[in-house]
């Protein structure tokens, strides 16, 4: 004759009283447990943090109290089954798998298998009911390593969303023309990210995968030409973000011109690309603001160029560059000889030879503070784009 389903649950329930029993070792045991766990895994001890090891010792004790309280009412604690779901969303948090927390709650297990066992049978429970006892071990771990996989997906699931409503705000901040304030405000709330007054805008040469994003930082690292936006009073160490990457950074910016400081950034990155500014490392976009704005539209250059330097090239295609390069320096230095032979590293003599030359075609020009503007403009451009620029 088989049992029925009420004498079954009569046999696979642990007496009450056994609750008492185990309780008083609960203290003693959580402690080992947590010492045993942080030597073997100390990636999950200290010192991560008072809330993360805060969490780790509550979690320990927790375990164990609610599988004391499991025996006592019969039923499982919705408080530990809270806490181990933290835990695992902690793991997810922090970038961690979950096979560190898993190897825990092996330990765990092992511990609490062997001291429970040796108080049964120090107190000569029978061995079915410390058989039982054992299984309920194994299950009360295996249901809390469910709650911690639960938590983790959970987490998982958040931070994706988190992802890419942080992704649409960057992109409402940063597109022409600028969202509305309130569509502003509304996306800044769900991506958690307050609207700062000011920010600063960076972008990398190319895409940089799964570098970390400066803290308080807003970014796409897949595009193409990668952009990172942070409120201005964000310490970032630019000289170490993002390695392997050239990037170029602006200065401050209103958040309102967030869109424009992309812009000027990404017409910065292109002109280092071209070789038309200094290759280095980190560009600060602020300090070649005159460059970015003379050659902002390139065929407008030539046309400046071929407009206000014409003569120049027709009175020497050859030779004319030499002449340009002084002309730029007798505009810049208030016709000192002297100094324009310095700046170009010529002698007295040849810059006389030069200014004799230029005399007849720009001499009126530079009496004219309008026509000398212009002149000035169209002799950076080229001494930019021939990369021979002199020193400030």
């Amino acid at each position: 004759m088989s049992a029925t389903s009420t004498e079954i649950a009569q046999v696979q329930t642990l007496p009450r009283w056994l609750a008492g029993l185990l309780r008083p070792e609960v203290d003693d045991l959580a402690a080992r447990i947590l010492d045993e766990i942080r030597r073997e895994i100390p990636e999950l001890g200290p010192p991560v943090g008072p809330d993360r090891v805060g969490s780790l010792s509550c979690g320990v004790a927790e375990s164990l109290h609610g599988f004391i309280e499991r025996i006592a009412r019969g039923s499982p604690q919705q408080r530990c089954e809270h806490t181990h779901r933290a835990l695992g969303r902690n793991e997810m948090l922090a970038g961690r798998s979950l096979d560190g927390l898993h190897r825990a709650y092996r330990i765990g297990a092992r511990l609490s298998l062997r001291r429970f066992m040796t108080v049964g049978e120090r107190a000569q429970i029978p061995r079915g009911t410390l058989t039982l006892l054992g299984e309920e071990i194994i299950a009360h771990v295996d249901a809390l390593a469910n709650s911690a996989v639960d938590g983790y997906l959970a987490a998982e699931v958040d931070l994706r969303a988190l992802a890419r409503h942080r992704r649409r705000l960057l992109g409402l901040l940063v597109d022409e023309p600028l969202a509305p304030a309130a569509a502003l405000e509304e996306a800044a709330v769900a991506a958690r990210w307050p609207l700062p007054p000011d920010v600063v805008v960076a972008v990398a040469d190319r895409p940089v995968g799964e570098f970390e994003v400066p803290t308080g930082g807003l970014a796409d690292l897949e595009a193409g030409e990668p952009c990172v936006l942070v409120p201005a009073d964000v310490v970032v160490d630019w000289d170490s973000a993002f390695a392997g990457r050239r990037l170029v950074v602006t200065g401050p910016v209103a958040l309102h011109d967030a869109p424009n400081a992309l812009r000027w950034a990404r017409r910065t990155s292109a002109l280092v690309r071209q070789g038309l500014l200094p290759d280095r490392r980190v560009t600060w976009c602020g300090d070649h603001l005159p460059s970015v704005l003379l050659l902002s539209d390139e065929a407008l250059v030539l046309e400046l160029v071929e407009r206000h330097l014409g003569r120049l090239i027709a009175l020497d295609p050859d030779g004319w560059l030499p002449l340009a390069e002084t002309l730029l320096w007798w505009i810049r230095g208030g016709g000192e000889v002297a100094a324009i032979a310095a700046g170009l590293g010529t002698t007295t003599g040849q810059v006389r030879e030069r200014l004799d030359a230029l005399e007849p075609l720009y001499g009126q020009v530079l009496r004219d503070p309008d026509a000398r503007f212009a002149l000035e403009m169209a002799l950076r451009a080229v001494v930019l784009l021939l990369g021979r620029a002199p020193a400030s």
